[in-house]
């Protein structure tokens, strides 16, 4: 079944913002005059974690109207959001769409090794298999509900911060959304994600060019 054509996706109630750690997308925390909800470690009555989204019941009654940001794995695997029920709350919520935030991978791995203080090795392999885990999502959702994914890449929305607010309807601030200037010079770690780039190559396949 042939994917819809992609609309802009302005006047929704809520949008979900997902990346990998280091993508970038906890600077629209910052850098939008939207309400944001980042889902910080609450917890439900029944012993589950918001973020988690194990229920919908969690969505409806946590998540407020603006921004959710989420990143994969979340520090952490086992603290990663099942994005697959994010997919099926959208398709019963029209009012609610995901966008996916994509950066260069090598750029990722290393700004999560400093954030969280582990050896490079270590995060490059989360990073990886992060991208392959959202690849595999984006393309279950292209191949069960015939639409294609929200996927921007983060420097494009950087340079084209006009452009992709037409897109969403979600309004950035210039002064604090810049650009990233850093360039890896770790060819190791290049090597390694072009090594695997197949298994998550569909993901930039899915970048809407601003």
């Amino acid at each position: 079944m042939p994917a819809k054509k992609i609309e802009p996706v302005r006047d929704h109630k809520r949008y979900f913002i997902v990346g990998t750690e280091g993508s970038g997308h906890h600077l629209f925390l910052n850098a939008t005059a939207m309400s944001c909800d980042p889902l910080t470690q609450e917890w439900t009555e029944d012993g589950y974690q918001t973020r988690d989204f194990d229920r919908q019941s969690n969505i409806d009654l946590r998540l407020k109207d603006g921004l959710v940001l989420t990143s994969i794995p979340y520090g952490e695997d086992s603290k990663r959001p099942n994005l697959m029920n994010y997919i099926h709350w959208t398709q019963s919520n029209k009012q609610d769409k995901m966008i996916y935030i994509y950066r260069d991978p090598v750029l990722c791995a290393e700004s999560a090794s400093e954030r969280f203080g582990r050896h490079i090795t270590q995060t490059a392999r989360t990073t990886l298999d992060a991208l392959v885990y959202i690849s595999a999502v984006l393309r279950h959702q292209k191949d069960t509900y015939a639409e294609m994914p929200l996927v921007f890449e983060y420097s494009d929305i950087c340079e084209n911060r006009e452009s992709f607010e037409r897109w969403t309807g979600i309004k950035i601030e210039k002064e604090t959304l810049k650009k990233s200037t850093r360039k890896s010079t770790n060819n190791r770690l290049k090597d390694y994600f072009f090594q695997s780039y197949e298994l998550y190559s569909f993901i930039e396949k899915c970048v809407i060019k601003l």
